[in-house]
C-alpha cells in the first residue's frame, strides 16, 4: 500500500485500505467471542496474576531475582497485547500518530519485546511514513472521495477495535478491582486505552 502511494496507484491504495478494514472487522468478530471460553472472574482471579510481570507490581516492588542469571532483581513487563506487532502495523500504515508522550513512549517500549523481525518490519513501515510512501498524506493530497472514504473506514474500524478492547479491559479487570488500574504490561491501562482510542478517532479525515 505504501509503495502504491509512492507510485500514485490510487486503486491499489484503496484496495489496501479496504483489506485493512476487513481484517479489523474480522479481529473484532474474534475478540467478541472472548466470553465463550474465558470467564471474566476466572480470568481476573486465576489467569491474570501470573501474566502481570515484575514491573510496577506492588507484590514485587523491587522486582524478581532470577537465580543463576543475576543477583540483582529484575523488573520485567508482563505479557500484553501491546507487544504484538499487529496493531502497531495498522497505526504505522494508516499514519496514526500518538502525540501524547506517555502513550507513545509506552508503545515504543513494547516494541522492544517483539521478535527482531517484527521490530524491523515496524521500522520499515515507520520510515516509509516520512516520504512519498505516506498513505495518509497521499490520501489528503489526491483528495478523491473514494480514497478518503476507504481511509476513513479503515481508521474507524481501528477505533472500533480499540473501543472493543477497552470494553473488555473494563469487564475483565477494572470492574473486579476498582482501585487497580495497572495492566499486565505495567501501564495505567484504562486512561491509556482511552487515549489510544481517542487519538485514533481524531485521524478521521473531514468530509
Amino acid at each position: 500500500m505504501q509503495r502504491a502511494a509512492a507510485e500514485g496507484d490510487s486503486d491499489a491504495v484503496v484496495a489496501g485500505l479496504i483489506s485493512i478494514a476487513e481484517a479489523l472487522r474480522d479481529m473484532q468478530a474474534t475478540l467478541a467471542r472472548m466470553g465463550e471460553k474465558c470467564d471474566p472472574y476466572i480470568y481476573y482471579q486465576r489467569v491474570r496474576t501470573p501474566m502481570s510481570g515484575w514491573r510496577n507490581n506492588p507484590d514485587l516492588p523491587q522486582g524478581l531475582v532470577y537465580e543463576g542469571v543475576s543477583t540483582e532483581p529484575m523488573q520485567l513487563y508482563g505479557e500484553t497485547g501491546a507487544q504484538s506487532s499487529v496493531v502497531h502495523a495498522f497505526d504505522a500504515g494508516l499514519g496514526i500518530q500518538h502525540d501524547q508522550v506517555w502513550l507513545r513512549d509506552y508503545l515504543d517500549t513494547m516494541v522492544l519485546h517483539m521478535p527482531p523481525a517484527h521490530r524491523a518490519f515496524l521500522r520499515r513501515l515507520a520510515t516509509a511514513n516520512s516520504g512519498p510512501t505516506n498513505v495518509r498524506s497521499y490520501v489528503q493530497r489526491v483528495a478523491t472521495a473514494e480514497l478518503r472514504d476507504a481511509y476513513n473506514a479503515a481508521v474507524e474500524e481501528l477505533e472500533r477495535f480499540r473501543s472493543q478492547h477497552r470494553a473488555f479491559a473494563h469487564s475483565y479487570i477494572a470492574k473486579w478491582a476498582r482501585k487497580e488500574t495497572t495492566g499486565t504490561g505495567g501501564s495505567d491501562f484504562m486512561p491509556a486505552l482511552t487515549g489510544y482510542k481517542d487519538t485514533t478517532s481524531r485521524h478521521v479525515l473531514p468530509q
